[in-house]
């Protein structure tokens, strides 16, 4: 089965250490469209995550907001935003990172978001046709379930200014 639409990856019962795995190959085949990415950065106890993640996340943090500290402001040492088309070297912390954490995301050129990451493992992905026929290919179609949001769709109503 191929098609646009909005899947899940599925991880089965990967144990942790290749359901992140999977999820970075999937955030690496997305890179070329790839142009910010937003995730959490949770402080935690040191050694929580790998030393190679942290460095990662202290890297993201300090690009994000060098002024951020995690003594007199938490809320901004928590969270960073970069745009990885004028700094492609945050990609690759990204990529690390963003499976560790409870919210991560990635959007396009136009805003539109492509990934999403929540919960330390749940990745969606919004795909055309072409997109969704190289990952199958990649790391196999019985990984991509496509998602109904049609009843979403019923019940969910923009928020709309009624004063006016």
């Amino acid at each position: 089965m191929s098609g646009a639409g909005t899947y899940a990856v599925e991880h089965g019962d990967l144990p942790q250490q290749d359901l992140q795995a999977l999820d970075r190959s999937v955030l690496a085949h997305l890179a070329p469209r790839a142009a910010t990415v937003e995730t959490d950065l949770p402080v935690h106890e040191p050694g929580t995550w790998p030393a190679e993640v942290e460095a990662a996340a202290e890297q993201l943090r300090r690009h994000s907001d060098p002024g951020a500290d995690p003594g007199t402001d938490p809320e901004r040492y928590c969270y960073a935003v970069a745009d990885v088309r004028t700094h492609p070297h945050l990609w690759d912390a990204f990529v690390l990172v963003a499976p560790h954490a409870y919210d991560a995301e990635v959007r396009d050129a136009h805003g539109t978001q492509i990934a999403s990451l929540s919960d330390e493992g749940t990745l969606v992905l919004h795909l055309d046709d072409e997109q969704h026929q190289r990952l199958a290919a990649l790391i196999g179609v019985h990984r991509l379930r496509l998602l109904d949001l049609s009843a979403r769709r019923r019940w969910w109503v923009p928020w709309r200014r009624t004063d006016s």
